[in-house]
């Protein structure tokens, strides 16, 4: 019998991330992205789009924070989970990183 040792998965992000509370708004500046379809169905549609979905991060003290939408998934029904990279990384003293 063949067993399988399961692999560590690389991490693949470039910045150390910090738990965090508190909430965010995030404003989509992006109007419409165009692409060929990939697959339809009743349920849906999947295309590509070469096209940035350019975002605003409204921080609770109304700091605003300049984006691209980079990943969005469903964690659970009704849950969506968003990553966005900055246009410009935060320094060390920003408030939010404090």
């Amino acid at each position: 019998m063949d067993e399988r040792t399961p692999t560590k998965t690389q991490e693949r992000r470039s910045e150390e991330r910090r738990e965090s509370s508190g909430e965010v708004r995030l404003r989509i500046l992006t109007e419409s992205l165009p692409g060929p379809i990939r697959d339809f169905s009743k349920g849906g549609v999947c295309f590509v789009t070469e096209g940035a979905i350019e975002v605003e991060v409204v921080l609770q003290d109304g700091d605003k924070i300049r984006g691209t939408l980079v990943r969005a998934g469903t964690v659970r029904e009704g849950e969506i989970s968003l990553a966005v990279r900055f246009d410009e990384p935060l320094g060390d003293d920003h408030p939010v990183m404090q």
